[in-house]
């Protein structure tokens, strides 16, 4: 599934349809080269889903903690760029706040491969106008299954 975004706010948008059909203990993959975009939607997915802090990327912690607005319900959003290998990846404890429920979000998820387990992963890519992007949503495992409708209605409206 992919659709066009024509400037930074349709990004958000798109990303807070996402995450509008985020459930706990999801993982949302976001790849791209630098300057894709990566950080724009993980700006609206967090205010989607009633984040009040600034979302920045966590290129030198990490890893952000936010509560939401849903009662119990954490946005952990990881930044693995700087990550020399796969191994630190546990370091960073995201498969336990996955389990105790938390959404994950990670930028530069592609350097986890499929360590990060069932994910919808979104890449993000430069198109022709400065601020127009490419978007390309899929599925990892069976995790989105059931959503998966709604995701295809969710990126056919962005496209629109």
């Amino acid at each position: 599934m992919h659709a066009t975004l024509p400037h930074a706010e349709a990004t958000r948008r798109f990303a807070g349809a996402i995450a509008a059909l985020a459930r706990p203990g999801d993982v949302v993959v976001l790849t791209g080269g630098l300057g894709a975009g990566k950080t724009t939607f993980a700006q609206g997915f967090a205010a989607a889903l009633g984040v009040s802090a600034d979302v920045t990327s966590p290129t030198f912690t990490l890893v952000h903690v936010h509560p939401t607005a849903r009662p119990g319900l954490a946005l952990v959003h990881a930044d693995l760029y700087r990550l020399d290998r796969t191994g630190e990846l546990e370091d960073l404890g995201l498969e336990e706040l996955r389990r105790d429920g938390a959404i994950l979000l990670v930028e530069w998820g592609e350097v986890a491969g499929d360590a990060l387990g069932p994910a919808l992963v979104v890449t993000l890519q430069h198109a022709h106008e400065p601020d127009e992007r490419t978007v390309r949503v899929a599925r990892r495992g069976e995790q989105w299954a059931s959503r998966a409708e709604r995701l295809a209605t969710v990126v056919a409206a962005a496209g629109a």
